[in-house]
């Protein structure tokens, strides 16, 4: 299935046109990962990127009427959501899910422009029954490598990624999904056959002139 014929069936990972600010180094971090060939979905010959962008939070009440928080990225043309916890059609997919506020740094170009910094967590869902269990360093090894070539778009109007520092790995199922609600019973059943892991990073970006 080509991109095109993705989109339309809004499953395709939906790629920010016209990023700016901390999206500047999502694209440029999806992309990368986008290279992955393991990192699909792969359905009766069909293969379709697994690697999304920038998660938003959703909520919604539980049958016991509980508020649950869960992370939703952008499909097709930017205006289907797609929820990204246990989408086990795909043999492996990645997210990025950016944690509190930018904060200023006391630093400034050479233009006078403020540089910012914010946490840019990247999660990565590995099916280990199709991927193999004994696979799963390697392929978060791959993952690692990705996120250091990443290339980034960078112009005075949208901003500018100055660098990207991997400041932690986490793999602890009750951690990985840090801030969402996940079913951690549910949870370590699953990871009886499922592997994920979060790469915590630091981005330092100029923010440009659009926010």
């Amino acid at each position: 299935m080509n991109r095109a014929n993705a989109i339309s069936q809004k499953i395709a990972p939906y790629i920010e046109p016209n990023p700016y600010g901390i999206d500047l180094a999502v694209v440029g971090i999806q992309t990368s990962l986008d290279s992955l060939s393991w990192l699909v979905q792969n359905k009766n010959g069909i293969e379709i990127s697994g690697s999304f962008g920038r998660a938003k939070t959703n909520t919604r009440n539980n049958d016991d009427e509980v508020e649950e928080v869960y992370p939703v990225c952008k499909t097709g043309n930017g205006k289907d959501n797609l929820e990204m916890i246990g989408l086990d059609s795909f043999q492996a997919y990645s997210f990025m899910y950016a944690r509190g506020s930018a904060t200023t740094t006391d630093d400034y170009n050479e233009n006078q422009s403020a540089v910012y910094e914010r946490e840019l967590d990247v999660i990565v869902w590995v099916d280990t029954k199709r991927l193999g269990e004994d696979n799963t360093e390697y392929l978060k090894e791959q993952v690692l490598a990705k996120i250091a070539l990443a290339r980034f778009n960078n112009n005075a109007d949208f901003g500018q990624v100055m660098g990207v520092e991997i400041t932690e790995v986490i793999d602890e199922p009750s951690e990985v999904y840090e801030g969402f609600t996940v079913d951690l019973a549910k949870t370590q059943i699953i990871y009886d056959r499922y592997y994920a892991f979060r790469i915590t990073t630091i981005v330092t970006y100029i923010a440009g002139c659009i926010r």
